[in-house]
């Protein structure tokens, strides 16, 4: 089966430059994302898998084989679930369930190569 990460919709996020900050209020937890850990969450929507995320970021890195890319995009992916700050979705949805969306705004918003 296929891993598909799914930012949190309730994660609050700030922008610093190349650097992200996520407010998680539901575990009052701060996280500070680098630019490439920001890219890998831009691109977990639910829609791409570990395998395309890394595809995605590997043409940002041109002279980086994509096995190495794939290998920090999973280290960094599970960083981020065990931070309860992606949830891996699966034919019945989002496991674990995080908190529900209470209509804040969006993490991780536009993506920075669009």
């Amino acid at each position: 089966m296929k891993r598909i990460p799914q930012a949190r919709v309730d994660v609050e996020a700030v922008d610093f430059g190349s650097e992200l900050f996520l407010y998680d209020r539901g575990n009052d937890a701060v996280h500070v994302l680098n630019a490439t850990a920001r890219q890998i969450l831009h691109l977990c929507d639910g829609e791409h898998d570990v395998e395309e995320i890394a595809v995605e970021l590997a043409r940002h890195f041109p002279n980086v084989p994509t096995s190495l890319v794939l290998q920090d995009v999973e280290r960094t992916l599970d960083d981020l679930a065990t931070k309860a700050i992606v949830v891996w979705l699966d034919a019945q949805g989002p496991t674990p369930p995080g908190p529900p969306d209470r209509g804040r705004r969006r993490a991780p918003g536009p993506r920075p190569w669009d």
